[in-house]
């Protein structure tokens, strides 16, 4: 099917008569692989019949399966979402759905959804909130957990697979560039993702051995997730091409977080990532995430350029030239070299040291690691009484800065949210700091006893808090929570937990580099 016939048969099915059911005003949407045609109750997507390598719908039996394909991968997250496939019956210029004679096309049908829900339109609106990207870090981290694991005697996910689909970006975008600068610009991406792929490959291949590389969505960013009766929902993953769902979880998650990123948010970036770590607790494959941030910007740049390749919309060629551009300037920052910040909460049960690492996480921003949480993942199976012996602290501490040195190690930031009542556990991070050469502060929260009081008392009642702080603990803190140094004042930055002053300490951390 030429662009000529394409054209007529798309045109053909913007006529009510091509429906057995019911129309509002009928919509064309196209991307360089999709034509959707939105009717008012229903969406109907047609596989464009175009073969680029990664995906192939260039025969009429192709474009059949993959809408089979994509029907029964996407019910996996939106089953109401997807209704089926129906045939498209001709001839092209009286094309109808679902009627008499035999199918000339195939079509994915959908209920339609308001596109002014989707994250991206939200997002570009002011509306998109944290609850919306929260929801998504708790689903994606539930299926991820469920999905299937790649048998590590195959091909999926192997270093050699991720380096060919890196490079396959970087050779269409060089030989679509159009001036020297956007030359140079992708030369030097593509020769630190080299540079960081040499580095990572063992890293990769282990997480392939353990289970890290599942079947995921693959397309996992703004523009398809949607909030659909008040539930955010994913949608239209990678369905052609079994190399590009079957990936690291971290490639996964590194493609929502990146398109935040580019489009202005990443505060609500770094709220979707520790969310979903707080769940899943794979912080050692955030080694990985500046590596595959860069890979996803490609992807998200290929695809730009394919579809002003592709689809000539006079009317959007600006944006689209834009948004391109926005992509390869955020490869061209990410790859700058950044000196890490590690930050420790101190204060007793209730001062408020999650509320307040939980913004600047998302402000500064930096990989949250909270010891609440981590002392019930390490200790799953033992009795509460033991997670709160010396000898467990002894293991949460150490288990904190473990995973604290493999995230500096990799360049990114910090906060270790916990009490770090004792010297010995501040010091242990101040040293991990002063090993990698980043900067350390400690963020020491107070407030009055009466209020940690009703904190703890709070939260238990609502029983929806990690902690599992009780007064009795609340009084133990009390009295064995040794005064900070004269060296430890040198990084400590004082903060009211009844009325931080989020904004400002925020700027003193960004305006300061400590003596570590």
């Amino acid at each position: 099917m030429g662009n000529e016939r394409g054209n007529r048969l798309v045109s053909s099915l913007l006529r009510p008569a091509a429906y057995p059911h019911a129309t509002a005003q009928l919509r064309l949407l196209e991307t360089h692989i999709s034509w959707i045609v939105l009717t008012g109750p229903y969406a109907y997507k047609l596989k464009k019949p175009v073969n680029f390598g990664f995906v192939d719908f260039s025969t009429l039996d192709r474009r059949r399966f993959f809408c089979d394909e994509e029907v029964r991968l996407n019910r996996r997250f939106a089953s109401d979402l997807y209704l089926g496939v129906v045939p498209v019956v001709g001839p092209d210029d009286e094309a109808r759905i679902d009627g008499l004679g035999a199918p000339i096309e195939y079509a994915v049908k959908m209920r339609q959804f308001r596109q002014e829900q989707l994250f991206e339109s939200l997002l570009a609106n002011g509306d998109l909130q944290v609850t919306h990207v929260e929801r998504i870090a708790d689903q994606v981290a539930a299926f991820h957990n469920a999905t299937r694991r790649s048998d590590p005697t195959t091909a999926r996910g192997t270093p050699t697979t991720i380096r060919a689909f890196a490079e396959e970006n970087f050779n269409h975008l060089l030989s679509a560039a159009t001036d020297q600068q956007e030359r140079f610009q992708l030369q030097r991406l593509r020769e630190w993702s080299e540079q960081q792929w040499n580095v990572l490959r063992d890293l990769l291949e282990e997480r392939r051995r353990t289970g890290f590389v599942r079947e995921c969505h693959g397309d996992l960013h703004l523009g398809n997730l949607v909030v659909i009766d008040d539930v955010p929902t994913a949608f239209d993953c990678i369905e052609f091409n079994e190399d590009l769902r079957w990936i690291d979880m971290v490639s996964e998650i590194a493609f929502l977080g990146m398109d935040l990123e580019v489009k202005s948010a990443r505060s609500l970036a770094y709220r979707f990532l520790n969310r979903y770590e707080a769940i899943c607790g794979d912080y050692a494959g955030l080694q990985l995430w500046n590596f595959y941030r860069l890979y996803r910007a490609m992807v998200r740049a290929k695809v730009t350029r394919l579809t002003l390749q592709h689809s000539p919309n006079p009317d959007r060629a600006t944006e689209l030239t834009r948004s391109y551009q926005r992509y390869l300037d955020f490869g061209t920052d990410l790859i700058q070299t950044r000196r890490a910040r590690l930050i420790v909460t101190r204060g007793l049960s209730g001062a408020g040291k999650s509320h307040i690492a939980a913004a600047l996480s998302a402000s500064l921003p930096a990989i949250w690691l909270r010891s609440d949480i981590e002392r019930k993942r390490i200790m799953a199976t033992d009795a509460a009484e033991y997670r709160y012996s010396a000898e467990a602290t002894r293991k949460t501490y150490g288990h904190l800065r473990d995973l604290a040195s493999l995230l500096i190690k990799a360049g990114l930031s910090v906060i270790v949210d916990a009490t770090f009542l004792f010297r010995w556990q501040r010091q242990q991070q101040r040293a991990l700091a002063a090993e990698n050469d980043a900067d350390f502060f400690i963020v020491d929260i107070h407030a009055p006893l009466h209020v940690l009081e009703e904190r703890i008392q709070h939260r238990r009642l609502l029983d929806t808090d990690p902690s599992e702080a009780t007064r009795a603990v609340l009084n133990e803190q009390r009295s064995c929570l040794e005064p900070l140094s004269d060296q430890e004042r040198r990084h400590t930055l004082h903060v009211d937990g009844q009325r931080p002053d989020l904004p400002k300490l925020v700027a003193d951390i960004e305006s300061r580099k400590s003596l570590v």
